[in-house]
C-alpha cells in the first residue's frame, strides 16, 4: 500500500445544499449544488457527488472538504481514494453502519454509474482494505481478499511520469469493450474462463492480443504470489518485466514516455519495472533490492529525463 493519503472532512449545513471544497489546483475548487438536484458536473466534484448519491437520503446538507497527497490521474487510484475517503467521512458524520467492504462497493458504484468510468473494483478495495507492508490478492469473481506480506528484501519505488490520463473517456473504456467482445466471441462469460491458448482462436488480431494479455496476466498474478511467499525476489522482477511487455504489446496501454522510464529503471538497477494503473500515462512501479529503491528511482528519472519520485520518500 502506497503511504499517500486522501482526507475528506464533513461539516453539516443549515441550508439544503451540498458544498465541495478543495485546495488542489483544479478548474473549479469550490462547487455547490442543491441537495435535491445532484447531477454530474464533469469535474473532480463528481467523485464526491457520486458517493453522496450512492449513500442516499441519510446524507443531509453538508460541506465536504478535500485534502489529498495522491496525484490526480497518475494511475495510483486517486479517484478511488477520494471516493473511499468521502464515504468514510459520511459514515462518521451520520453514524452510518457501513463496514470497509461496503465502503469499497459504494465507491465503485459511484465511479461506474455517476462518474461514468468503467473501472474495476481493485482501486476501491485496496483504498478501503489495504494495509502498509502488504499486497492484496483479490478474486474479483467472489470478491474475496487475502493479504500477502511484502518481503523485507525488496523496496517498492513509484515514479510519476507527469503524463495524465482520464479513465471516463477514450481508450480505457475501449479496452473494456474489446475484452467483452472477445469473451462473447469465445462463448465465455469472462476472459477469466479462457484457457492459456484461447488467444489462438479465430479472432481479429486486436482481440487475440487482448485475450493473450488477460490470460497471461492472470497466470503472472498467481506466479507473483508464489514468488512473494517464497521470497524469490529475482523472480518477482522477471514477472514485473513480463507484465509490462504484455501491457505494452498486447494490451497497448503504454506510451513511449512510460516505456522510457521503465527501461531507465531497469538499467539503473531495478529488478523489474512496469506501468501501473489504467495506462496511457501515470506512474511506473519498480522493484529493487532493499535499500536501493530511492537510488534506482532517482537514477531512472535522471536517465529518462522526465518524472518525479513519489516513493520511497526522502
Amino acid at each position: 500500500m502506497i503511504p499517500l493519503r486522501t482526507t475528506v472532512t464533513c461539516a453539516e449545513r443549515s441550508d439544503d445544499r451540498i458544498a465541495l471544497r478543495t485546495a488542489a489546483a483544479v478548474a473549479w475548487p469550490s462547487v455547490e449544488l442543491e441537495r435535491s438536484r445532484l447531477a454530474p458536473t464533469r469535474s473532480w466534484a463528481d467523485h464526491l457527488l457520486g458517493v453522496v448519491v450512492a449513500v442516499g437520503r441519510e446524507v443531509g446538507p453538508c460541506t465536504l472538504e478535500v485534502r489529498s497527497e495522491v496525484p490526480l490521474g497518475a494511475g495510483l487510484g486517486s479517484s478511488a481514494a477520494l471516493a473511499v475517503a468521502t464515504a468514510r467521512a459520511l459514515r462518521d458524520a451520520y453514524r452510518l453502519e457501513l463496514d470497509d467492504r461496503r465502503i469499497a462497493e459504494i465507491a465503485h458504484r459511484s465511479e461506474t454509474t455517476f462518474v461514468g468510468a468503467r473501472v474495476g473494483r481493485m482501486d476501491q478495495l485496496v483504498s478501503s482494505l489495504g494495509e502498509r507492508g502488504s499486497a492484496l490478492l483479490i478474486d474479483f469473481r467472489t470478491l474475496s481478499v487475502e493479504k500477502i506480506a511484502l518481503p523485507a528484501a525488496i523496496d517498492v519505488a513509484v515514479i510519476d511520469s507527469g503524463i495524465r490520463h482520464e479513465h471516463a473517456r477514450g481508450a480505457y473504456n475501449e479496452r473494456r469493450t474489446e475484452c467483452e467482445s472477445a469473451a462473447k466471441a469465445l462463448g465465455l462469460a469472462s476472459l477469466r474462463d479462457a484457457g492459456s491458448g484461447a488467444w489462438l482462436h479465430d479472432l481479429p488480431e486486436t482481440l487475440r492480443r487482448r485475450v493473450r494479455h488477460v490470460t497471461s496476466e492472470n497466470a503472472r498474478v498467481r506466479a507473483f504470489v508464489r514468488a512473494l511467499e517464497r521470497g524469490e525476489i529475482g523472480t518477482l522482477g522477471e514477472i514485473v518485466d513480463a507484465s509490462h511487455a504484455s501491457l505494452r504489446d498486447d494490451f497497448a496501454v503504454s506510451s513511449p514516455e512510460i516505456d522510457r522510464l521503465v527501461e531507465a529503471a531497469r538499467t539503473s538497477g531495478a529488478l523489474g519495472a512496469r506501468l501501473v494503473g489504467g495506462g496511457f500515462g501515470g506512474c511506473v512501479l519498480a522493484i529493487a533490492r532493499a535499500g536501493e529503491g530511492r537510488r534506482v528511482a532517482d537514477a531512472a528519472v535522471a536517465k529518462a529525463g522526465l518524472g518525479r519520485v513519489l516513493l520511497p520518500t526522502g
